[in-house]
């Protein structure tokens, strides 16, 4: 067993065995532009955001599934938790002026 150990190649060992050209010249590299048409980007975003406004309006008068009152207390929790971050920050800060 301790021979087949010994002839083994570790993934860390090959990898780094290759410097920057090597990988250039492996893979091809190349620089990739990631750059969304403005439009096209302000028109995703409405409707992300339109969509599940009216999902959730239509979802009202669904009994079990309706999302409109989900969503209303997740956002009256998320309030809640908000406020109390806000406040643990502020005695965070105080904490941290009164050593200095």
């Amino acid at each position: 067993m301790q021979a087949l150990a010994m002839f083994t190649i570790s993934p860390a060992a090959v990898l780094l065995s290759f410097d920057e050209k090597t990988w250039g010249k492996l893979f091809k590299l190349k620089k990739i532009d990631n750059e969304m048409n403005k439009f096209l980007e302000i028109l995703l975003g409405l409707i992300l955001v339109i969509a599940p406004i009216v999902f959730a309006w239509y979802s009202l008068g669904w009994g079990f599934w309706n999302f409109g009152t989900a969503a209303w207390e997740v956002i009256k929790g998320g309030i809640i938790v908000g406020v109390v971050m806000i406040g643990l920050l502020f005695l965070m800060l105080g904490i941290s002026d009164l050593k200095e």
